[in-house]
């Protein structure tokens, strides 16, 4: 990701991220803007031809009607144009400070539109991204200090620093903000991605599981082909056969899941994954004489050579045929999980 203007290095990703963000949260909010800005521009308009004497400064209500319905047509003749409206919209909103009339308009209340519509625009300034937010920033920052010069007759050297320092800390915050939304849109990806990848990554009977600390036990997120596993019963749930799986299974002289549960907090390597193989025609008949399995973990994520699992009446033959998969996820980046399973697959 490029860390100035906060876009990703690939395309693929970037067209992910901007069509995520265009229908959940960009598109429902520009509608709603677009609705109210041609209401009430609208109603503005009706108010001074009917209540108020008529209003020369109506020409930019009237303006803002038309630019709706032109925002509007374009944005239905393609959706990846909402953005670039909504950074229109945005701007225009900053000519609003020349259409008060302070002759009818009491000073409260011109404060208070001018607060509505800085928080309209911190709105779009969060939805877009941070260089389009940047501009914008920048723009208003310029049109209200030219603005007020032109208005008050006079420069005011305070509110042009106030107003300097204030745009500093919220550039800060739309970087932050944008940064940490796009981090957040990478972690979701992967989760969402591993789930979908998993089954055609290892392509062999697995559980993954997680361990809850509520409950003190171990819980099944997802299986496969789990009824492949040994000690497996027909009449028990996912859950129950695999830890009953783990009952069976012997580690360092406890059961897997002792052990587990002993390992919960540590931050080992093989937390990530523990293979085993053993020949699957062999499985009843070898299971079938022994109550006890014993597996050998490695600590290092990174050795080439097999996890095996050996019965203990025959402890010279080692079986690699099918491939069983017991995993824990912790802090492992999605790359390394596919470097990892790709030497069991």
């Amino acid at each position: 990701m490029n860390k100035f203007l906060l876009t990703f290095k690939d395309k693929n990703i970037e067209k992910d991220y901007q069509d995520n963000k265009l229908n959940t949260l960009q598109k429902p909010i520009f509608y709603w803007l677009l609705a109210m800005s041609f209401a009430l521009n609208l109603f503005k308009m009706i108010l001074d031809y009917t209540y108020y004497s008529v209003n020369n400064k109506s020409w930019m209500n009237l303006g803002f009607v038309l630019l709706v319905i032109v925002e509007l047509i374009l944005v239905c003749y393609k959706k990846q144009y909402i953005k670039y409206a909504l950074i229109v919209s945005n701007l225009s909103a900053g000519l609003l400070q020349i259409n008060f009339d302070e002759n009818n308009t009491f000073p409260q209340e011109y404060y208070s539109y001018g607060s509505y519509y800085a928080m309209l625009s911190v709105v779009v300034y969060f939805m877009s991204d941070f260089p389009y937010s940047l501009f914008q920033v920048i723009i208003h920052l310029s049109m209200k200090i030219c603005f007020t010069t032109i208005k008050s007759h006079r420069i005011d050297m305070l509110g042009i620093i106030l107003g300097l320092i204030t745009n500093v800390f919220l550039v800060l915050t739309l970087y932050i903000c944008d940064w940490n939304s796009r981090r957040q849109f990478l972690l979701n990806m992967r989760e969402v991605r591993w789930e979908e990848s998993l089954p055609i990554i290892v392509k062999k009977p697995y559980y993954l599981f997680t361990y809850k600390d509520k409950n003190m036990s171990f819980q099944v997120n997802r299986s496969y082909n789990h009824e492949f596993f040994p000690y497996y019963n027909q009449d028990d749930c996912c859950g129950c056969n695999f830890r009953n799986f783990l009952r069976k299974c012997k580690v360092e002289n406890n059961n897997l899941e002792i052990y587990l549960f002993d390992k919960r907090n540590e931050n080992l390597d093989f937390d990530l994954s523990m293979f085993y193989w053993i020949r699957l025609s062999q499985l009843s008949y070898y299971i079938g004489e022994t109550q006890i399995v014993n597996i050998k973990l490695y600590s290092k994520i990174n050795e080439s050579s097999s996890k095996n699992i050996s019965n203990q009446k025959d402890s010279n033959k080692v079986l690699t045929l099918k491939t069983l998969f017991i995993g824990c996820i912790f802090n492992v980046s999605l790359q390394q999980q596919r470097n990892y399973f790709n030497k069991f697959s």
